[in-house]
């Protein structure tokens, strides 16, 4: 479900920048502009997602 929903906002993302740049005139430059800020927004969001099982294998070591 992840999955899908980090490709529909990459979609949404890639058509909000194309739109953007299409009002500004700046159509050559989608295929650049577009996939960077596609690549920061996505390494945000999986920075931000915790793994799982690091907590529960440190609260494992800290009751021990």
């Amino acid at each position: 479900m992840f999955v899908i929903i980090l490709f529909v906002v990459t979609a949404a993302v890639n058509v909000a920048t194309y739109y953007i740049l299409f009002s500004m005139k700046m159509q050559e430059y989608v295929n650049f502009i577009a996939p960077a800020v596609v690549s920061i927004i996505v390494g945000f969001v999986l920075a931000s997602i915790p793994r799982r099982g690091e907590d529960e294998e440190l609260a494992k070591r800290a009751g021990k």
